[in-house]
């Protein structure tokens, strides 16, 4: 049987609230089951334009077309797409050299078209083809160019309602309802989609926490005309994150360039408020229009505080003493990064703590969460990070079994055995399926007319089965030769795990490996329950048992606060001498 890559692409990110993707597939596993082929990966590229060629530069596209030219991809695979389209939307010679490429390397490309009904209608594009039918080829460069000059007129278009926008918004019209959370647009009149008129307004509830917002990190309160008034010990980012939360304060959501966090504020939502020029009323433009950045338009928004008190405060914030500075002990501090996985509330655990370099087995994971609000979660203990990944590859390398990921597959040979015993049972089924209806024809008795009937019934029905078996053994041994399978993957990390030695070429290796094959690793603070338990990409899941002694019942390495406060290494104070008399 010949094999199939199907390959799906969407230009905008907004597509994939819709169908197109699902279509895309739905549309290529069908050919594939109507013309019997062996359908061994499904490429998609989200939100990426064939016009200026993103799915080529930085896609999985540009990916396949490596892989076709190092000789991965098998001869006589079909590459199945919706359209033409879908591979290119530039220069009709530039689409040309893609579809070139794979053809050349004997990969055949199937336009499929959905009838709406069960059956696929598909143009299939080959060397021999183009050889035999050079018109053919004249075609297909037609669709190109009808692709190229529809995205063309769709580019000029948006270039030039983006023009003028920008004329509107440098008139001081408002052009757009996308503003930033502390402002809001009202008396809004539109006509369709389009926005005619509105006015720009501070937010009444909004606004009043960003100037407390911006005083917290000055340390003084002004007055209407920019004297200070009122002295206070200056807050950070983290410090001023963490008031907000307390206080009830939802995170600004929906605004251009960030903040979109439902989960509260964060070091990174405050700043992106701080640094923002709309707090002066400037309005920044964040494309070009003919290859140059408009200027900013100042006045343009209501302003929160004075253009002089904004660059006082950016100054503050760039001059603010960073933690964790200097070069760090290891360069792969993480081993887990991205996948460790607060139990109760699904949150981020991070790492933490202001230990010296030369302690690093004071540093901590912690929920990201509780840290921020502490009625976010309610773990609010810390785990030390050195003796988590002794406990956690300790299981890896004495514990685990790769075994057990998925069910044991048949070994290659009796694979290879079973593949060719289906093929010769399917080549008898039918031969004898076209003899009995070859007897049918002359047969004159009505008894034994049923008989055959009968017979070829079932018949059909065992070659049917055999085919489904005999699919499933060629995807699953197609698979296998492309890439590892989940077994040899974790073999390849218990090795690792074993073998790791505390230096950054190991380190940076296991991480890779974890990346590759663990989905989470979810921490629990119930001491009822297991220590933490290890979900892998299959969806298996294994836990990591309670360890008596050192790691749970007397380990000091977890500690249980009631605010979520990293623990600290306070100096010792020297006690004052009593005077002597």
């Amino acid at each position: 049987m010949k094999h199939a890559i199907s390959y799906t692409r969407y230009s905008s990110k907004r597509q994939k609230l819709g169908s197109s993707q699902e279509r895309q597939v739905d549309v290529a596993r069908r050919y594939c089951e109507q013309e019997g082929l062996v359908l061994l990966e499904e490429i998609v590229d989200q939100g990426l334009s064939a016009y200026r060629g993103d799915h080529v530069k930085s896609g999985k596209l540009g990916v396949l077309l490596a892989q076709v030219k190092a000789g991965a991809i098998p001869k006589d695979t079909v590459l199945v797409v919706e359209s033409i389209d879908r591979l290119s939307r530039e220069t009709p010679i530039d689409a040309l050299e893609i579809v070139s490429q794979l053809v050349k390397a004997s990969i055949a490309i199937a336009v499929v078209r959905d009838d709406l009904g069960s059956h696929v209608r598909a143009e299939v594009y080959t060397r021999d083809r183009f050889k035999k039918s050079p018109w053919d080829l004249h075609g297909l460069i037609s669709e190109m160019q009808r692709a190229h000059e529809e995205s063309e007129i769709k580019a000029r278009r948006a270039r030039n309602n983006w023009k003028a926008k920008v004329q509107a918004i440098a008139s001081g019209e408002t052009a757009t309802t996308r503003v930033p959370g502390w402002i809001e647009v009202r008396d809004v009149v539109r006509k369709g989609t389009r926005l005619i008129s509105g006015t720009r307004h501070l937010h009444p509830e909004r606004a009043p926490w960003v100037l407390k917002m911006v005083d917290w990190s000055l340390g003084n309160r002004t007055d209407g005309d920019g004297v200070v008034v009122e002295e206070f010990p200056r807050v950070g980012l983290t410090g001023i994150a963490k008031r907000l939360n307390k206080a009830g304060v939802p995170a600004f959501q929906g605004v251009y360039g960030g903040m979109k966090s439902v989960h509260g504020w964060s070091d990174s939502s405050v700043k992106f408020t701080l640094t923002h020029p709309a707090l002066y009323g400037a309005f920044v433009f964040n494309r070009k229009v003919d290859g140059e950045t408009p200027e900013p338009i100042e006045d343009y928004y209501p302003a929160v505080i004075s253009k002089g008190r904004w660059l006082l405060l950016q100054q503050r914030i760039r001059n603010a003493p960073k933690t964790g500075g200097g070069r760090r002990r290891r360069l792969v501090p993480n081993l887990f990064i991205g996948l460790m996985k607060c139990a109760q509330c699904g949150g981020a655990m991070h790492i933490g703590g202001n230990a010296p370099e030369a302690r690093w087995h004071y540093r901590y994971y912690y929920c990201h969460r509780r840290r921020r609000a502490a009625k976010a979660c309610s773990n609010g203990r810390f785990w030390r990070v050195a003796d988590f990944e002794e406990h956690v590859l300790q299981y890896i390398a004495q514990d685990f079994d790769p075994n057990l990921l998925m069910p044991q597959a048949q070994p290659p040979e009796e694979e290879t055995a079973r593949i060719s015993t289906l093929q010769d049972e399917i080549r008898a089924a039918e031969d004898e399926i076209e003899r009995a209806r070859a007897r049918i024809l002359t047969e004159q008795n009505d008894r034994r007319w049923n008989l055959l009937m009968d017979s070829i019934t079932n018949r059909e029905d065992q070659l049917q089965a055999f085919r489904d078996e005999l699919l499933v053994l060629e995807q699953q041994a197609a698979q296998r030769k492309l890439s590892p399978s989940i077994t040899d993957q974790g073999r390849h990390l218990k090795e690792l795990a074993a073998g790791m030695r505390e230096t950054d070429e190991d380190r940076a290796r296991l991480r890779a490996a974890c990346e590759r094959l663990i989905d989470r690793i979810e921490v629990d603070c119930d001491p009822d329950h297991g220590f933490a338990s290890v979900f892998f990409k299959n969806g298996d899941g294994h836990m990591l048992p309670r360890q008596p002694g050192k790691f749970w019942d007397a380990w000091s390495g977890w500690k249980e606060q009631s605010q979520p406060i990293m623990p600290k290494q306070r100096a010792s104070k020297p006690r004052p001498r009593k005077p002597s008399n």
